[in-house]
């Protein structure tokens, strides 16, 4: 009997991730008989298993770690051939102040009056604006990126702007999963070819 109906392994960073996830492998490859390359078997079946396993990369929207996002994946695809689930994009700033939004017009607006600046309570809040703005567009342009350097499908989750990190904020991002992921249209992890 299992156990656990689902276990999470959070990995290192890329590198000793991969080595990591090569241990069962090279056991495999060094130890011919006995114990331990029994077990080693046994888990390398498992991490290989597309129904019961999967690995899913987690970046943020950022140079280091869509790099880091597209080295785990190019050392998936050559050395560890794991089956792999979609990539998930964490923290990604809010859209509020693109295009045509609203807030989009009101900052323009703003900025084009000229006053703001000198007003004690709107320069603050234009500039929390131009914030976003530019962490959203920096964002965009690395989700660029990796949709044309790694054409797999995404998970995207927001960057949830609270003081704290418990079980509201948990299940708003499991909500924004379930959107993304609807039930019963789950596609079980892609094998490396």
């Amino acid at each position: 009997r299992l156990k656990y109906d689902l276990v999470i392994v959070d990995a290192p960073a890329t590198g000793h991730a991969i080595t990591m996830l090569r241990l069962p492998q090279a056991i495999l490859e060094t130890v011919p008989e006995g114990p331990l390359p029994h077990t080693a078997r046994r888990v390398s079946e498992l991490m290989h298993d597309a129904l019961q396993t999967a690995m899913l990369i987690v970046t943020l929207a950022e140079d280091l770690p869509v790099s880091e996002t597209l080295d785990l994946h190019r050392a998936n695809e050559q050395l560890l051939k794991l089956p792999l689930g979609p990539i998930v994009v964490n923290q990604l700033w809010p859209t509020d102040f693109e295009g045509q939004s609203g807030e989009a017009r009101v900052v323009r607006a703003l900025e084009h009056t000229g006053g703001a600046a000198a007003d004690p309570v709107l320069a603050p809040l234009l500039g929390r604006a131009r914030i976003t703005h530019a962490r959203r567009a920096l964002n965009d342009r690395y989700l660029e990126r990796l949709a044309r350097e790694l054409p797999e499908p995404q998970v995207q989750l927001p960057f949830l702007f609270r003081p704290r990190f418990a079980r509201s904020e948990l299940e708003e991002l499991v909500q924004v999963l379930d959107r993304q992921l609807p039930a019963g249209n789950h596609q079980p992890p892609r094998s490396p070819a």
